[in-house]
């Protein structure tokens, strides 16, 4: 076995995720035999951020997300034992949603390298798309932005559906088709 392949089997990939976006990869990398630890965060006034308070029932289901086939955690205990890991190089963090940013860039100031760690930009540009397509125009010439539109009501929804789209509902799921090729989307 070459060094470099003991190095790949001593990686240990952590999720952290406030919702359960990560959860499909960290069930894979477990079944793959990967140690996979799981943060999730219990409470989202934990992450500092402006959110409307969640609902009972759906911080239950939110929570109970794959159940009995991972292995989960508080983020804030994970993240507490990470600051406190030594050799932080046999790590792979993965932030699964940008709003994670605080969690992401205190770790990244700990001395983690490898992984996906969402800045507090990643989430302002989420927020604010404009800004966010103006960077991108700056950035990268080369990437053409696709236009969008901003939507606050179900009827301007409905009215844009149906200028742009084919769309019938069946048995009250609903189907859109893109007009010019009739595919389903």
């Amino acid at each position: 076995m070459n060094e470099e392949t003991k190095q790949e089997e001593k990686i240990k990939f952590v999720t952290i995720t406030s919702g359960w976006d990560g959860f499909p990869i960290a069930y894979h990398l477990q079944q793959e035999g990967y140690d996979s630890i799981v943060g999730q965060v219990q409470d989202y006034s934990e992450l500092g951020i402006d959110k409307e308070k969640e609902d009972l029932e759906d911080k239950k289901q939110r929570l109970s997300q794959y159940d009995g086939m991972i292995r989960k955690y508080p983020a804030k205990k994970v993240f507490e034992a990470l600051k406190k890991i030594k050799d932080k190089s046999q790590y792979f963090l993965f932030f699964d949603q940008n709003n994670l940013f605080k969690y992401a860039e205190e770790l990244l100031e700990a001395g983690f390298t490898k992984g996906l760690f969402p800045t507090e930009d990643d989430y302002e540009f989420e927020k604010d798309r404009e800004r966010a397509m103006e960077f991108v125009k700056e950035n990268y010439p080369e990437v053409k932005i696709i236009p969008h539109q901003v939507l606050k009501t179900v009827e301007e929804l409905h009215n844009v559906l149906c200028t742009t789209y084919y769309y019938r509902s069946l048995e009250n799921k609903v189907i859109l088709t893109i007009e010019p090729s009739r595919k389903s989307v």
